[in-house]
């Protein structure tokens, strides 16, 4: 695992006067992305998300979305500071799985799969 800062695009020093340099660091085999201050003082953010709750509901519906359609990665969610995690999926887990795991048993219970390969054309529709 490495440990790199990024500023207005470019890899910046965690701290004054080290190399920007990614560091190398202990962790777990995977992707780690923490997001700090990210468009902190943006006028349109202020009016757009009336509070941090509201935005963190706007983050973990993302998340959810993105888990839900790459199924084969883990993803987990959690606010800075807190001990549990708001969404938390498996990387072997299906994508009904992911679909029970983030909207729980009666959604994904009522849900209907669908499959369609066009004739004469390359494509192909699956899901729920």
């Amino acid at each position: 695992a490495y440990r790199a800062c990024y500023s207005g695009g470019k890899l910046v020093p965690a701290k004054s006067g080290e190399s920007p340099d990614p560091k190398p660091l202990a962790g777990v085999r995977g992707t780690l992305i923490t997001v700090e201050d990210l468009f902190y003082n943006v006028v349109t953010r202020q009016k757009a998300l009336r509070s941090s709750s509201e935005e963190y509901s706007r983050i973990v519906e993302v998340v959810q979305r993105y888990a839900i359609h790459r199924t084969g990665v883990g993803f987990s969610c959690k606010k800075h500071g807190e001990s549990h995690t708001d969404v938390h999926t498996l990387s072997s887990a299906s994508c009904l799985d992911t679909i029970r795991s983030i909207y729980g048993a009666s959604v994904a219970r009522e849900l209907l799969p669908l499959e369609y390969t066009g004739q004469g054309h390359e494509f192909r529709v699956s899901g729920f």
